[in-house]
């Protein structure tokens, strides 16, 4: 029997205040026949794990340990993937 799925992207952010657990990031409903496999692709630009600053008054990318996590929905994860953010340079 053919059927939809939505897959689901959502980041896990550092343990850092102000930061929330878990947030979705992208989403694509994909429809699959019957015995058959897809693969569905997701882009996230860095700039969109950013939060907003309240000391600083801007946009910041926090450094720490974020995870990217994907299923057909927050409950049900099916896969997962570290994603290290180093802190920035200073010039």
């Amino acid at each position: 029997m053919d059927g939809d799925e939505v897959a689901q992207v959502y980041v896990r952010y550092p343990s850092l205040e102000r930061m929330p657990v878990k947030e979705l990031k992208a989403f694509r409903r994909v429809h699959i026949k019957k015995n058959e496999e897809t693969i569905v692709h997701f882009s996230i630009p860095l700039q969109e794990l950013q939060k907003w600053d309240l000391q600083q008054r801007q946009w910041k990318l926090y450094p720490g340990d974020y995870e990217i996590v994907i299923g057909a929905s927050a409950a049900d994860i099916k896969l997962s993937a570290p994603l290290p953010i180093k802190p920035a340079r200073k010039k």
